[in-house]
């Protein structure tokens, strides 16, 4: 019998981790206009750059960002109204 090697499970974060996570985003989305991607990565340092585009799509789906394209046709994001009530709510969370 042949045994199937498998990677490591990436460790999951937890629910306060996931909250950071998203307050530092959208607190940082809620201090500028239009951002792309590419600017959220130079300034935040994630530690995945990959993981930052699927992390604002995720929050796109959750409608906590709006999203819309420069005139260069770029992928741009912002803080949306929703968004910003959820700022609001978890302002105490600490990060």
């Amino acid at each position: 019998m042949t045994h199937i090697q498998t990677r490591p499970r990436k460790k999951r974060l937890d629910s306060f981790q996931t909250n950071q996570r998203k307050k530092v985003t959208l607190s940082y989305l809620s201090r500028r206009d239009w951002t792309t991607p590419m600017v959220l990565i130079r300034d935040l340092k994630p530690h995945s750059p990959n993981s930052t585009w699927f992390y604002l799509q995720h929050l796109y789906k959750q409608r906590l960002v709006r999203r819309g394209r420069n005139v260069q046709g770029n992928l741009v994001y912002r803080l949306s109204p929703k968004g910003a009530k959820w700022l609001l709510r978890n302002r105490d969370l600490k990060v």
